[in-house]
Order: C-alpha cells, then sequence, then structure tokens
C-alpha cells in the first residue's frame, strides 16, 4: 500500500493510498546480444537446479554490492523472473532446492542475514528466525548425522545444520580461536561409512588454516588441529573429493595457486594451472575444476593437463563470434542439476554442458547488471530512445532502441564509432533533451553528439571528470547551451589511478565505493578545481581553482532558470554569475547538525539542500530563508534519500535504499514523488525490491534509475 505524507494545519497526516506501479527493467541484459539469447549478465552468487527439474533454476547475487533478490527460470535460463516477496534481504548467497522435493519447489536461500525458506518455488519466502545471527549464509550441503539425513550450510559464524524432515536450523560453533570461515566459499562435505565430515578454510580473502569437522550430533562435532607439516596450511578455498576423504583441493592464499593433497592436507603438491586460482573443485567423477578472474578450467586426468572454458556469442549483428575466456568467477557451483557443474560469475549463470568446453550461458532476458551512469538521448528519426551505460564488472554498453537489445557498439553501420571501453566504473550522462552525451572513467572522457553514436574521445592532463552540470538556452528547460562544468581535484604530487579487480585475485569491492571514482591519491594534498567546455565537453580548456573556502567542494548545480551555477561543500552553499571564475559568500553554513551533501533546483526561487541522512532543507525566496522539510521525515527516518527534480520541475523524486530495513522485515528500496514542491509524497518503490539504488535521471516525464543488481529501471509518465 502507498502511504501519502502531507502536512495538514502544521501536523503530520499518514493517508494509505493505492500502491505504486511496477517498473520496467531496460536491462543490460543478453550483452553483447547473441542470436540466441545466451550472452552476458550481471552478478550471480550461486544458483541451484535438481535432476528432476533441469528446467527450473534459482539464481542470485550479492558480489560488488548488487542485491538481485531471486530469479527463477522455468525453460532452463531463457526467460527469467523476480520471486522475493517476503525475502527482504535481496543480497543473494547461496540458494539449495531440497533433495526430497522432485517438484522443485521446496527451496533455500542464504543470504547476509540468515537463510530463507520457501515452499511453493520462491512464490513466497520466509526468514528462519533462528539463523538471524549466524551471519552470511553462503551455501548448503546433504550429509548424515547418524542414521539421519540432514541438511547442511556454511555459517559465516560456523556449520549449521537441519534434518531432512524438517525442524530447527542449528549451529556448531567454530573451533576456538577461529573467528570466521573462508569468504565466498562453497562447504565441502563428504561421508564416508556413515560419518559427514566437514573440510574448510578458516580467515577471510587473505586465508586461514584448513581443518576438518567431524559433525557427530546437530550443535557439535570434533574440529581437528590445523593441518599441514611442518606448518599449518594456509589456504583460502578447499574442496574434498565426494568420494575419498583423504584427497582435497585448495588454494594458497599467499600465491593464490592450486594444490592437490591425498593424505587429508598434511602434505601436498603443486598443481600447474594456468593463471591464478581462488575456486577449487572435485566432482563425483574426479574431475578437477578451477576458476577466478584468469578464467575457469577443467582438467580430466587429474590436473596433468588443463582446458579453458570459454563463452561464445554469436551477436545479431553477424559480427564476428566473441569467445571469451576470462571472467568474474565467483563461485563453482557442484550438484547443478545432479552431478553437474555452473560456474557463477559477475557476468552470468553458465552451465558445463558436458561435451566441450563452451559453457552454456543461461541467462537469457535477465536483468542483474550493475549499472552506475546512465544517459538517455533522442532516437533516430523520433524511433526508441539511446541509451548508454557504465557498469561494475563490466565496461560501458549502448543500446539504440531503448533497451530492447543491448548490441553495444558492435554494429556493421557504426563502424566508424568508437567503442569507450571505459573498464570497470565511470560514469555517464545526457546533457538535457539532445543527443549529447558524455562519458567519464579516471583522466579519460568521451563525447557524442549522437547519444552515444560517433564518440571521439580525450584525456586530461591531470584529474578526472566528475558528475557533470550545464547551463541551458534562454527560454529552455532541457536545451543545453554548449556550457558544461565538472569538478575535478589534483594531488599536488603524483597520481595514482588503481584498479580495483587483478587477473589473480578475487574481487572485494563493495557498495560503498562502487559509486565512486577509482581514483588514489599517493600524497594527502591536492587542488580542487573547476573545469569549463563552450563546445558540450568536446574540450575543456578552461580551468579556475576553487577557493581555499571551497577546496572541499561536494557538487556543482547549474540552474536551469539562469546563468548561475552553485557549488556544495559540506559547511557551505555558495554561487558563482561569472561561470565559476569567482564564487560570492556563502548563501548557508551549517549552524548545528549534519552537513551539506547536495544541492536540487527547481528555480531561482526554489531550491532544496540536501543533508545526507537528514531531511533537505528548502528555500522558496531564493536562499534567503532555508526550512527543513518536515513531510519527508517519515522517509528520512532510517537513511538519507536523494532528489531528482523532473524537467519541467513539476515533479520531485526522493529515492534511495535503507540497508537496516532487512532487520525490520521490510524491502530497503524507497522512491517517492511530489508533485507540490515537497509539501506531500506519495510511495513509487512498487516492485523494487534492491538495496543497491544509484542515480536517478530524467527523460521527458519518465524516471530512470541506475541498480546494484536490477539493472536500468524506468517507470514511464511519472510526470504529474
Amino acid at each position: 500500500m502507498t502511504k501519502l505524507f502531507s502536512l495538514v494545519a502544521g501536523s503530520l497526516c499518514v493517508i494509505v493510498g493505492a500502491a505504486g506501479g511496477d517498473w520496467d527493467h531496460l536491462g543490460p541484459w543478453n550483452i553483447l546480444d547473441d542470436k540466441d539469447g545466451k550472452g552476458e549478465a550481471g552478478t550471480i552468487a550461486s544458483a541451484a537446479s535438481s535432476a528432476a527439474q533441469p528446467n527450473i533454476i534459482y539464481a542470485g547475487g550479492s558480489n560488488n554490492g548488487a542485491s538481485s533478490g531471486i530469479l527463477k527460470t522455468v525453460d532452463g535460463g531463457v526467460h527469467w523472473t523476480r520471486n522475493s516477496n517476503g525475502l527482504w534481504d535481496t543480497r543473494i548467497l547461496g540458494t539449495w532446492i531440497h533433495p526430497d522435493d522432485p517438484s522443485s519447489d521446496h527451496v533455500f536461500v542464504g543470504t547476509e542475514s540468515g537463510i530463507y525458506e520457501s515452499t511453493d518455488g520462491a512464490a513466497s519466502w520466509k526468514l528462519r528466525e533462528e539463523t538471524k545471527t549466524f551471519g552470511n549464509v553462503m551455501s548448503f550441503r546433504e550429509g548424515v548425522i547418524g542414521d539421519e539425513k540432514y541438511i547442511f550450510a556454511n555459517s559465516q559464524h560456523g556449520i549449521l545444520t537441519l534434518p531432512y524432515v524438517g525442524g530447527t536450523w542449528k549451529r556448531i560453533d567454530l573451533p576456538e580461536g577461529v573467528n570466521t570461515l573462508a569468504h565466498n566459499a562453497e562447504l565441502s562435505v563428504v561421508t564416508t561409512n556413515g560419518i559427514t565430515e566437514a573440510v574448510m578454510c578458516s580467515g577471510e580473502w587473505n586465508g586461514g588454516s584448513l581443518y576438518y569437522l567431524e559433525i557427530t550430533s546437530p550443535t557439535n562435532g570434533t574440529w581437528s588441529a590445523p593441518i599441514g607439516d611442518p606448518e599449518p596450511v594456509n589456504c583460502c578455498n578447499v574442496a574434498v573429493d565426494p568420494n575419498d576423504r583423504n584427497h582435497l583441493l585448495f588454494t594458497n592464499a599467499s600465491e593464490y595457486q592450486a594444490y592437490e593433497s591425498k593424505d587429508a592436507g598434511k602434505t601436498s603438491v603443486h598443481l600447474p594451472t594456468p593463471g591464478g586460482v581462488f575456486f577449487v573443485m572435485i566432482d563425483q567423477k574426479n574431475t578437477f575444476y578451477t576458476s577466478t578472474q584468469a578464467g575457469a578450467f577443467v582438467s580430466y586426468n587429474e590436473g596433468k593437463n588443463w582446458s579453458e572454458y570459454q563463452v561464445v556469442v554469436h551477436p545479431r549483428s553477424g559480427s564476428k563470434t566473441i569467445v571469451r575466456g576470462p571472467h568474474d568467477y565467483q563461485r563453482i557451483i557442484p550438484y547443478f542439476r545432479g552431478d553437474g557443474i555452473a560456474h557463477c560469475s559477475d557476468q552470468g549463470l553458465h552451465i558445463v554442458n558436458g561435451t566441450n568446453v563452451n559453457l552454456t550461458s543461461a541467462v537469457g532476458d535477465m536483468n542483474n547488471a550493475i549499472t552506475l551512469g546512465l544517459s538517455v538521448s533522442p532516437g533516430d528519426a523520433d524511433g526508441p530512445r539511446k541509451l548508454v551505460v557504465t557498469m561494475w564488472d563490466w565496461s560501458s554498453a549502448g543500446s539504440w532502441d531503448d533497451g530492447k537489445t543491448w548490441a553495444s557498439w558492435d554494429l556493421p553501420a557504426e563502424k566508424d564509432v568508437v567503442n569507450p571501453n571505459t573498464g570497470e566504473g565511470g560514469g555517464t550522462t545526457n546533457l538535457g533533451s539532445g543527443g549529447h552525451t558524455l562519458m567519464w572513467h579516471r583522466n579519460s572522457y568521451w563525447h557524442s553528439d549522437n547519444g552515444g553514436k560517433n564518440l571521439t574521445r580525450e584525456t586530461l592532463a591531470e584529474g578526472s571528470l566528475e558528475d557533470p552540470s550545464f547551463f541551458r538556452k534562454t527560454g529552455s528547460r532541457t536545451e543545453p547551451s554548449g556550457t558544461v562544468f565538472s569538478l575535478t581535484r589534483v594531488d599536488d604530487a603524483t597520481e595514482k589511478y588503481e584498479e580495483q579487480d587483478t587477473e589473480d585475485s578475487p574481487d572485494s569491492m563493495d557498495e560503498e565505493n562502487m559509486y565512486t571514482e577509482s581514483m588514489e591519491l599517493e600524497s594527502g594534498d591536492s587542488t580542487r578545481y573547476i573545469l569549463v567546455s563552450e563546445d558540450f565537453g568536446v574540450t575543456f580548456p578552461v580551468n579556475h581553482t576553487m577557493p581555499d573556502s571551497l577546496q572541499d567542494a561536494l557538487t556543482l548545480t547549474a540552474d536551469p532558470t539562469s546563468s548561475v551555477l552553485f557549488v556544495v561543500s559540506p559547511t557551505c552553499l555558495a554561487y558563482s554569475s561569472d561561470k565559476g571564475a569567482n564564487w560570492g559568500k556563502c548563501i548557508i553554513t551549517p549552524t548545528a547538525g549534519p552537513a551539506f551533501s547536495g544541492l536540487e533546483v527547481i528555480s531561482s526561487k526554489v531550491m532544496f539542500l540536501m543533508r545526507g541522512t537528514a531531511v533537505p532543507l528548502r528555500t522558496t525566496d531564493g536562499g534567503q530563508t532555508f526550512t527543513e522539510l518536515t513531510s519527508a521525515a517519515p522517509m528520512f527516518k532510517y537513511a538519507g534519500l536523494r532528489m531528482s527534480i523532473s524537467w519541467s520541475g513539476k515533479t520531485i523524486v526522493l529515492y534511495g535504499s535503507d540497508k537496516g530495513a532487512i532487520t525490520r522485515g521490510e524491502y530497503g528500496t524507497q522512491v517517492w514523488k511530489s508533485t507540490d514542491n515537497g509539501d506531500s509524497w506519495t510511495d513509487e518503490t512498487g516492485d523494487l525490491v534492491t538495496i543497491s539504488l544509484g542515480r536517478a535521471l530524467w527523460y521527458e516525464k519518465d524516471l530512470y534509475i541506475t541498480s546494484g543488481g536490477e539493472g536500468v529501471i524506468r517507470k514511464k509518465n511519472l510526470e504529474a
């Protein structure tokens, strides 16, 4: 139900109304535009499918801050639906179908806040309350305790147990001195003579000791001492042979290399695997598997020789076939469709087909990408709009038909087009209603006057573009005049642009860093500048040093109705009437309470000063007075929101994510709309479940928002 908040006679009134409508999910999906829908997608951390129902697959992701919720297909990966009703924590770590359910309707999901369970094929979910304090739940397995079958799971703080027939999840605590189990690891178990043992590594990404656990009861077991001779094994991932409890594969955390042991870890030999290794697996046929960002590999002869798995894409355009080996692999899933193997990566779900090394990408119409930046531009000859995104775990991507396909820049008709290849991160935006588009990452930036086509690439000698602002033509709120501004920061010593990912190490980027530039400075001294372009961002020949009082400037905002440029720092709102060359005194400074974080402008009279987690300040007299926007207090009760104003200035949206909502049994996403300058609000959240909303962008009367786990989302005609 929608809540409508309004001010009535100075008091807060809550009115219940109709629910907000569903959002369109525009992708990117089927990335690289495979003609059979077998391109690639966004982050998948785990997947489950049974031998009895191989066309039913449950999948979801969490890595890099993504929160996709549960995705389900009933046709083997062609069409996917979102199934997260009651699943408040949509950061999916592990999935598991109950082995005694031939219908595949009984499903368990591991999240960062416990285990959820569904008995109706993911139509609804319930949190298993007893698991709320168990920490991250990564994966599930089956085994026995005594004469009874059990389901096991590995959590951050121990091994979890549940009888097949149902009951309560219980926990076997970690051995003394061990604080956590290895992150991002599949639980590995083996049953010998009616006794199930779990084999695991302790520690975090940087590794820990190797242990065996003989499970003797739902809450107890016998832990081995740290294994190794003469020094304990330093492992970050381990797999036990399901047919031989003494046979192990593990990765050494100090080298990211694979080792094999045939005496339960006491001694080991190095396996000369291609590239770096993080994940390892042994299946029931004694086939070895490894994966990391360098690629996924298989050995059919106990590690003597290795073959690289590949994802083969046949673009619809008929251009050259694309063959990709390296991916950001996140897990090797055993027991997939019975005795099969699936590889989960930040580019989707890839299934071993059993006949060759070409993996089957079962992503179909899956919309789960981590989108960071977005530009929207008019279509050719009034056709569908052009969309351009920058992504995490991908480079940039383009759609020339409003999200129907994501052909990117690999079209025969676009041979003269520069593929921006921005790398992971960066940003993009359109400059109002025309086709002018800017993209940026580190010291490179790209400009297009045709919505992402006909790109030109430039570089800055120092610094990096940030979210640009631009002046409009006289009499228009949307048409750019050509004047574009961007803040930048230049280190006074030496800049260091640092990649977040490497070929041989796991990707541990999180959502706190995901929406920022991947730039680090070696010294603490730097200078803030404003860059000025007069040709729609093709070149930035002018730069002004920001005054000392504004060296901590956060954002620039242009008044859409004048030639006034505003700047916001944590302690100051100021403006310039000469394109940033000079700045006046602070219009307002925080006398007490939270710092400033941004400014949204409807006109020279009506503006909203954002303050992080506190309600915005509103002025209706051009900044002479500011008052708290108390009507928004209910939305800011637990977390801060961002604001976006429509082209006409008649509609305001507050939007954002609240991870604390998970513990309250609520979804973390919020989208609220006001058509009376913020006096009252209606809930437009609709069917959104991600807790990783990115940035909002209006185009005409439609609102687009980027997200981590649901790609680009859009609500048409949200304008009043």
